[in-house]
């Protein structure tokens, strides 16, 4: 018989060196400290075989996508990610499967000094449920809720590349070998864009991760901020293969809609254009500006000639 602690104690369970952690993996809960001028920062998602990844995906993969979505979203507050929770279902024990994905998870959580404090492991259908929880300075996290009229509208990356990493996946369009293998990385291992989220606390007044779309999340973020915009689908930052998928089929869908890009999309004033593009230059991450913020009663996505875009399909949809 294999004990649930056994697995922890194998796979999961570290030497953590962190001050703020007063009591981690071990007991019935974590015990971590916070000082008077910081809040807590705490978001979840969860990852099911079939839905967000498939069986045959690499394990290592599917450990480190888990843990980085959940940092994106630290990310997007403006948060400094410090700890995590993992509760992890399992068909069964494959030991082989166990150190591929804790090698991933644990990859990722060594680059941005996060810790496992804790969790569950259970027998079941394979799912992941990541809890991770960050610190920001009181009163300074940034939400989606802050757009102002006038405001520039940025996004980081380059939109589209893991929607049609995953039509390459399933054989559904023909890539080159290396665009397949640049556009399916960006499905398997997108890169959180931890260190601009932090850096952005004082020029960002919105902010939003993309994970479901483009068009779908920046409408979260207007609708919070209860705003309109319009878009200049000239701007938006596309790698060449998504940008020949787009000029092939004059489709807009892979970049505005089709998801899992998880990179940040912000607004901010006009006047803070030169920090911000000296901001992506330090820290050679690609920011583009791609709209600005209105007070419309609708927002609208300009085509390159001009024209007007009907876009009916703006993401992904959980249910």
């Amino acid at each position: 018989m294999v004990l649930e602690f056994d697995l922890i104690q194998a796979f999961f369970q570290r030497q953590v060196a962190d001050e703020d952690l007063s009591l981690g993996i071990g007991d019935d809960a974590a015990v971590v400290s916070l000082s008077p001028a910081e809040q807590l920062v705490v978001t979840t998602d969860t990852m099911l075989e079939g839905t967000h990844f498939l069986r045959t995906d690499s394990a290592e993969d599917i450990g480190y996508k888990s843990l980085a979505v959940n940092l994106s979203d630290l990310a997007a507050m403006g948060a400094t990610p410090k700890w995590f929770t993992l509760s992890l279902s399992i068909p069964s024990v494959d030991r082989a499967w166990l150190s591929l994905f804790s090698n991933g998870l644990f990859s990722l959580a060594d680059r941005y000094s996060t810790h496992l404090i804790g969790g569950d492991t259970t027998k079941g259908f394979l799912s992941i449920c990541i809890q991770a929880l960050g610190t920001v300075s009181a009163g300074r996290a940034v939400t989606r809720s802050g757009a102002v009229v006038g405001d520039d509208i940025y996004v980081t990356g380059t939109l589209g590349d893991a929607a049609l990493g995953l039509l390459s996946q399933q054989s559904q369009v023909g890539l080159t070998r290396d665009a397949a293998r640049a556009c399916e990385l960006r499905l398997r291992r997108p890169t959180p864009r931890v260190e601009l989220g932090m850096a952005l606390q004082s020029d960002a007044h919105a902010m939003i991760d993309c994970s479901d779309g483009f068009a779908a999340d920046l409408e979260h973020l207007l609708s919070s901020s209860n705003k309109a915009a319009e878009v200049w689908l000239e701007a938006i930052p596309m790698s060449s293969a998504v940008g020949s998928w787009v000029a092939t089929h004059h489709r807009w869908d892979i970049p505005l809609a089709g998801g899992d890009d998880y990179e940040l999309i912000f607004t901010s004033s006009a006047e803070k254009r030169k920090s911000i593009e000296a901001l992506g230059m330090a820290l050679s991450c690609k920011i583009s500006r791609v709209g600005k913020i209105t007070n419309s009663d609708a927002t609208v996505y300009y085509l390159p000639d001009g024209q007007v875009l009907d876009l009916t399909h703006k993401g992904y949809s959980h249910f």
